[in-house]
């Protein structure tokens, strides 16, 4: 199993300044900005304007957990034939990220139109 990416799904800014390695900014994302190597992290909206990291993004959209949420699993998480690895998902959800059960079921849903 992959290791998930927190840094778009948890909700937070994540934007360092150079020489402040360790100390990203924390502040609630209100955007999302993914790079060319399709990486993508949370900024809040002083980062985004002003933040160092920021100047590498190439795509910016707002920031919706469960948007970010689908986007982990469907870029790291489906086998060839399109199929969800459900262990994945379930760790996904269990162990990095606490959502009510009626949010994990419409999410698990919309992912998997069951």
């Amino acid at each position: 199993m992959t290791l998930m990416s927190l840094y778009a799904i948890d909700g937070k800014c994540h934007n360092a300044e150079p020489g402040t390695y360790g100390h990203e900014c924390g502040k609630p994302a209100v955007w999302v900005g993914e790079n060319r190597d399709m990486f993508r992290c949370g900024y809040c909206q002083d980062c985004k304007q002003f933040g160092h990291e920021a100047r590498d993004v190439v795509h910016w959209h707002p920031y919706s957990q469960r948007n970010e949420i689908a986007i982990e699993i469907n870029r790291k998480h489906r086998d060839e034939n399109g199929i969800i690895d459900e262990g994945a998902m379930t760790a996904l959800f269990e162990r990095f990220i606490p959502l009510e059960y009626e949010t994990r079921r419409a999410i698990w849903r919309s992912l998997t139109q069951s």
